[in-house]
């Protein structure tokens, strides 16, 4: 979400408050807000001192009678009545005059929002907003910062995080059949956690799981030469451009950034890809991604058995003033592939079994449709408006999920090496420590 954007001003439901009635919320400018609050300061007072003559009233209502009194008392109720009804006649036309213009005001305040750009330039700035607001405000010490306040949940609780969590794709393929990450958030309703502020039976539930495993290059790697400079290539599968095979390796770097790789599935399919997978690594029940991590020239001042960063080849021994020589390391190889399976679940009610699959992105939403009483021809182009509010709910999931570019490649390919929790231990192209799964680290943190 887009902190920086104008809310809505004007009258709505907070339907967290449970009804229309309990949940009736005016948002309005902070101007205008001060001179409700002045009005209404005005008015409670003004009432309280009338309070006796409202009082008055009552009596004369509940004790007036049709039988003969004399003429005295007969003058002394008309004279109450008449002068309280003119008294309450006043507020009621003046108090309505002043503010009926500021509270219409309020309903129509604001300009238009433009669409978001879908640009790579949008699309880069609000990753880097994204990433300073997850530096931010998901920390353990994340509390005092004003910022976090600004949406309707600051954090969103993963419920698993699994660091040894078994190869989520052939065994042959993974580095280690254990050890690996497993990520799911559970079920995030749409009100508590994302603030769209719908009834109950209208809210929805979005789930999202991520496992992650470094692969193996054992009888995958080449070394090759082209326009007199040497490259490794990395196969994991051909690059392709719309089934056109485009290089017979899936990445090559020059040999002694961070890279990404991706295809979707749709019924069993492969839809989009920029690569045609190894047979290893296809998940008919999830999209994956290849995430290549080169060192660059980065050198460690100490051996790091992570199966990503594998820094563990000994470059040389560094000699300092005043001190003993000391050793220093560097990746093993040009760059290390991590393999990452994404699934998505949405539900009208997880307790109630009304979900559809737990899939990739394509079928997620396809398998959903039902549960939502959504039908092919809603999606076509000239679909007409929903008649339904859960139709309409399901178009709104249906574009943020296809319209969004925040994605896991979208994040290590905007971001590159800030992506990564390890950049703040690099100082002057050294790396001084960091922890042997600090991979589960970086993938957290994207």
């Amino acid at each position: 979400m887009d902190t920086d954007r104008q809310v809505y001003l004007g009258l709505w439901t907070n339907w967290s408050r449970g009804s229309a009635v309990m949940g009736a919320t005016l948002t309005t400018t902070r101007e205008q807000g001060n001179f409700l609050i002045a009005i209404t300061a005005f008015f409670v007072p003004f009432v309280a001192s009338r309070f006796w003559r409202i009082f008055a009233i009552l009596m004369h209502q509940c004790y007036s009678t049709s039988d003969s009194r004399e003429t005295i008392y007969h003058q002394r109720q008309i004279w109450q009545a008449s002068s309280l009804r003119k008294s309450l006649r006043r507020v009621k036309y003046s108090l309505l005059g002043t503010i009926a213009k500021p509270l219409e005001d309020s309903f129509y305040e604001g300009e238009d929002l433009a669409s978001a750009s879908a640009s790579f330039t949008y699309w880069g700035i609000f990753i880097q907003k994204l990433s300073s607001y997850a530096r931010q405000c998901y920390t353990d010490d994340s509390s005092g910062f004003l910022e976090c306040s600004k949406l309707v949940t600051s954090a969103i609780t993963t419920a698993v995080k699994d660091y040894d969590a078994p190869c989520p794709f052939k065994t042959s393929i993974c580095r280690r059949n254990s050890s690996n990450l497993r990520l799911d958030t559970g079920h995030l309703n749409s009100n508590d956690v994302f603030g769209l502020n719908s009834p109950k039976a209208d809210t929805f539930t979005l789930r999202y799981v991520l496992q992650c495993s470094p692969l193996s290059t054992e009888g995958r790697t080449e070394n090759i030469a082209i326009s007199g400079r040497n490259f490794t290539t990395y196969n994991y599968g051909p690059m392709v451009d719309r089934k056109r095979i485009i290089t017979n390796f899936t990445y090559k770097v020059p040999d002694i950034a961070t890279h990404s790789r991706y295809f979707t599935m749709f019924n069993g399919s492969i839809s989009g890809a920029n690569f045609d997978p190894d047979p290893a690594l296809v998940r008919s029940d999830g999209d994956v991604s290849l995430l290549f991590l080169s060192g660059n020239g980065v050198i460690f001042e100490a051996p790091i058995d992570d199966d990503w960063y594998r820094a563990t080849a000994k470059l040389y021994n560094a000699t300092y003033a005043g001190q003993e020589p000391r050793p220093e390391y560097h990746p093993e190889e040009a760059a290390s592939p991590l393999g990452c399976l994404e699934q998505f679940q949405l539900c009208r009610d997880p307790a109630l079994g009304q979900c559809g699959n737990l899939g990739g992105i394509f079928d997620s939403i396809s398998s959903a449709a039902p549960v939502f009483n959504w039908t092919d021809w809603d999606s076509t182009p000239s679909r007409p408006i929903s008649k339904t509010k859960l139709g309409s709910l399901f178009v709104w999931i249906y574009l943020m999920q296809f319209n969004s570019a925040i994605s896991l490649t979208g994040i290590a390919d905007s971001l590159g090496p800030a992506s990564l929790a390890s950049q703040t231990f690099v100082g002057q192209g050294y790396i001084d420590s960091i922890e042997n799964n600090q991979w589960q680290l970086d993938v957290t943190q994207w």
